[in-house]
């Protein structure tokens, strides 16, 4: 069974994508938030941060794609435990 915590793992080459969002550099987020989603298929930061760098330049198709990722990992691997957890979370 998954580990189903939501926690961050130290990674500078994620902080750095997200520093570069924070910049509103986009496009070089983009780039190491793609590298890391296909590294790490099951891990929702890097899928997170290429949904905000892809909307940000209005790829919104692209970003749509990633979010229906998105939700399959937390539907997949967290949701149920958010649930018996006592977290209010809605149903999607």
């Amino acid at each position: 069974k998954r580990n189903n915590t939501i926690e961050k793992k130290k990674n500078p080459e994620m902080d750095f994508g997200y520093k570069l969002l924070s910049q509103k550099k986009n496009a070089e987020a983009e780039s190491i938030f793609l590298k890391l989603t296909n590294s790490e298929p099951n891990n929702l930061y890097p899928h997170i941060g290429l949904d905000v760098s892809l909307n940000n330049q209005k790829k919104y198709s692209e970003a749509d794609k990633i979010r229906q990722k998105i939700l399959n990992i937390w539907n997949r691997d967290f949701k149920d435990d958010f649930i018996k957890q006592g977290s209010p979370i809605r149903s999607r």
